[in-house]
């Protein structure tokens, strides 16, 4: 995988995190706001006993819709804890195999150095490398 393939999938998982987090931040204020008012405006309206049970258990919504919130949120913190790990190990591979790619043109360079200088040393003492007989 090449750099900007790996920098483009991380960029998208902190993407897709944030969404996750402005979707519990909007489902808290569902709940802090809206639910909890329509109990108020439930209790203000309607006097009794049922009233009563009735927005306890509106209250025990709205904090269960809280905890859904609190659970998108620790989702989408997983989400950037794991594109991070793997963002990481990509682009350790990645250096990786650009070292051993940068090595093996070193290592190749070399070896084409040494055959032709000993091509030259060769030459120069006037021995032949070619095959040959006796007569």
């Amino acid at each position: 995988m090449d750099r900007a393939t790996i920098e483009f999938n991380f960029s998208k998982a902190k993407e897709q995190a944030s969404k996750l987090e402005t979707t519990a931040g909007r489902i808290r204020t569902i709940s802090n706001s809206n639910v909890k008012s329509a109990m108020q405006d439930v209790s203000i309206a309607w006097k009794g006993e049922n009233s009563q049970k009735y927005v306890s258990k509106g209250d025990v919504i709205a904090g269960k819709i809280v905890t859904v919130a609190n659970g998108v949120t620790a989702v989408a913190s997983t989400i950037r804890a794991v594109a991070k790990n793997i963002y990481d190990a990509e682009m350790e591979a990645l250096r990786i195999e650009e070292e051993r790619a940068y090595r093996a043109r070193l290592a190749e360079e070399a070896r084409k150095k040494a055959e032709e200088e000993a091509a030259k040393s060769s030459s120069k003492n006037g021995k032949h490398t070619g095959g040959g007989g006796h007569f």
